[in-house]
């Protein structure tokens, strides 16, 4: 299952959590908590067979959420393995793209060892997996791509993961992220105010989406796999375009 969680309310004098951010990130642990405990009912399982792994976008408000939830997830039952007991960190799931992101972001994951302990610059996605960024100000067919292949390539994961079923991943991003994710399977952007998507692989390999409040029906994987290989293709001939353009632009030296 990946579990998509809308980042808390900013502060707008540092960029981090406000009060009420604060109090939405405790709220969303529970959620998660809720949908964890009902995914492990529907798969006959038990909570300490899951595999927890969180992941966010590098902005300080996704960072925050994601160490809030972190923290106020765990039980007694219900814990991060050693390997996965840390926040990788995935620019890709960040929001619009803009000019020097990557400098002023990296300044945010310097404080892993300060700040925020759990957080390190390790990836959860390798990062040549999905499309090329060079930190440019994006388009929102860029940003659509990026956010459609990360998203391919996270079900993937789990797919080709051991114990597939048992696994869990908490993503914490962006509001325009979930909506290009509800878009995606159902054609919309309208997404819930509790900020909370889930993706459910089923024992009969199709995939269930739902957010609190509301369930979409179930799409085949085939179904699903064909609009995520869209993105791929889309993102293959642009880059060859872009390649033969730079070969142009070399002979007319």
């Amino acid at each position: 299952m990946i579990i998509f969680v809308r980042n808390g309310e900013r502060d707008h004098k540092n960029d981090g959590l406000s009060k009420i951010g604060l109090n939405q990130a405790l709220k969303r642990a529970k959620e998660i908590k809720t949908q964890i405990q009902d995914y492990c009912n529907e798969n006959q399982l038990e909570l300490s067979d899951i595999i927890l792994t969180i992941c966010s976008s590098p902005f300080k408000k996704c960072l925050e959420t994601a160490d809030i939830i972190k923290k106020n997830i765990e039980s007694k039952e219900l814990k991060f393995k050693k390997k996965n007991d840390k926040i990788f960190t995935q620019y890709e799931l960040g929001d619009y793209q803009h000019p020097n992101i990557c400098s002023s972001e990296e300044i945010n994951l310097d404080y892993a060892g300060t700040y925020l302990k759990a957080v390190t610059k390790e990836t959860l996605i390798d990062p040549k997996l999905l499309p090329k960024n060079n930190y440019k100000k994006e388009t929102s067919e860029q940003l659509e791509d990026r956010i459609g292949s990360t998203i391919y390539q996270l079900t993937n994961k789990i797919q080709n993961s051991k114990d597939e079923t048992k696994q869990v991943y908490i993503i914490i991003t962006h509001k325009i992220v979930l909506e290009i994710l509800v878009d995606i399977f159902e054609g919309s952007r309208e997404i819930s105010e509790s900020g909370l998507i889930s993706i459910r692989l089923k024992p009969d390999s199709t995939f269930a989406i739902s957010f609190v409040g509301k369930v979409f029906k179930i799409k085949e994987k085939k179904q699903i796999d064909n609009q995520f290989e869209d993105f791929q293709q889309n993102l293959s001939e642009n880059e060859d375009q872009e390649e033969q353009q730079d070969e142009e632009n070399e002979d007319s030296i």
